[in-house]
């Protein structure tokens, strides 16, 4: 990670600014002068364009806190990176390449690789994307090959999101599956997620194959933002 602590910022693959963290936790975004000056639209509705920056002054805009991977993610991102689970910036950082919606987050100018080892394959799976998943649920993501599923790669589009089983969850694949089936029988007019309960190469457990609603065929990204980040709340 870089070790001033700052980040391009990319709407849909065009540079829209820079992240920084100052001392003392303030988290500062600017907008770039010439995606103002193009009329580019504002990366998220709590961070409308502008030329003064924008400031939050105790850690991340909750914009992009939400961006931030939860749960066994996120504590598989920190071991990789030696960093405190709370230190939010850094885990944004090493692992903002692909997020939710059409921003990522890309250091600069990294001091360190994270170490994706961990003796653990699936998290070596999940990190070797460097992306950054909410949810506590394990996941990570996936590209589709002809008929088999395999983990996303570092600067490659992924097309689907793989969900895990979950601790003593052990049958909530499945009953996530089912719900998704309900949801097309008795919803046909509605446009319910494609998914699919298959084996994901490297993994030793069968997920749930979630098509990611975010990326186009065309391989563009599809803006969008949750309740946290639209009422700018932290999770």
């Amino acid at each position: 990670m870089a070790a001033s602590l700052w980040g391009k910022v990319y709407y849909n693959d065009l540079f829209a600014g820079q992240l920084q963290q100052q001392p003392g936790g303030r988290c500062v975004f600017a907008y770039d002068a010439a995606y103002l000056e193009a009329g580019h639209p504002s990366i998220a509705f709590t961070l409308p364009r502008q030329a003064a920056p924008h400031i939050c002054e105790q850690g991340l805009h909750p914009f992009f806190d939400n961006l931030v991977a939860e749960g066994w993610l996120c504590n598989a991102q920190a071991r990789a990176l030696k960093v405190d689970p709370s230190n939010r910036f850094a885990l944004l950082l090493a692992f903002g390449h692909d997020c939710a919606g059409a921003v990522r987050v890309i250091d600069p100018a990294p001091t360190a690789e994270p170490s994706i080892g961990l003796g653990d394959p699936t998290a070596a799976a999940a990190l070797a994307s460097r992306a950054s998943l909410s949810g506590v649920q394990p996941k990570l993501l996936a590209v589709k090959e002809g008929v088999a599923y395999r983990p996303a790669r570092r600067d490659e589009t992924s097309t689907f999101v793989a969900k895990l089983p979950s601790g003593p969850l052990f049958d909530i694949v499945e009953n996530e599956y089912l719900t998704t089936v309900a949801c097309r029988a008795l919803l046909p007019d509605d446009e319910i997620a494609e998914s699919e309960i298959a084996s994901l190469e490297g993994v030793n457990e069968r997920a749930l194959m979630v098509k990611r609603f975010d990326r186009l065929p065309s391989g563009a990204k599809r803006h969008f933002e949750e309740f946290n980040q639209l009422l700018g709340k932290r999770r």
